[in-house]
């Protein structure tokens, strides 16, 4: 199915219009968190006085990495899917079965890649150089197991919602082709 002159025209300036639409509280508090949080995080590994802080036996400065993989891991991930997307849109612009399966599999891909980087984070933060007690070493595996479940959750998430959309358009190429 070709498209017309007019619907590629009409697409690019829909894309237009979506550069200057206005700005949602929800963005302006990630974009605020976002920033304090790296701020802090700049500040606790130049300042020599910080440098040394520790809570619960690990230095200040690998709370703030979890805080801002937690809080922000969202926000980055929008970004490299919007990025991502942009170019499957770029390469694919004349494709309108392309651009719904990209679509469909955004917010599953961007889950899946935070909770990856939630997970990578704790591993690599709080699992090692600090010694600790039986009761906190089987605190921190549940907590752990909890965070790989998720991540499992989500990716099997992720591969449902993937074989739905092959599963659609399979029907929809038998049905209407």
């Amino acid at each position: 199915m070709r498209m017309t002159s007019q619907e590629i025209h009409n697409r690019v300036n829909n894309r237009k219009k979506l550069r200057y639409r206005k700005v949602k509280a929800k963005v302006l508090v990630e974009w605020l968190l976002f920033l304090c949080i790296v701020g802090c995080l700049i500040v606790s590994l130049t300042v020599d006085e910080l440098q040394h802080w520790m809570l619960w036996g690990l230095r200040i400065w690998k709370w703030y990495v979890l805080v801002l993989v937690t809080f922000s891991g969202m926000l980055v991930t929008k970004w490299l899917i919007h990025f991502v997307v942009l170019l499957i849109e770029l390469n694919y612009l004349l494709k309108k079965k392309v651009l719904y399966f990209v679509y469909g599999l955004k917010k599953s891909v961007r889950v899946c890649i935070w909770s990856s980087l939630v997970l990578v984070t704790w591993v690599l933060l709080f699992r090692d150089g600090v010694e600790r007690t039986r009761l906190t070493t089987k605190i921190l595996d549940y907590i752990t197991w909890t965070i790989a479940s998720l991540l499992i959750g989500s990716f099997l998430w992720l591969l449902k919602t993937l074989l739905l959309k092959i599963r659609i358009k399979n029907k929809n190429k038998r049905l209407y082709c």
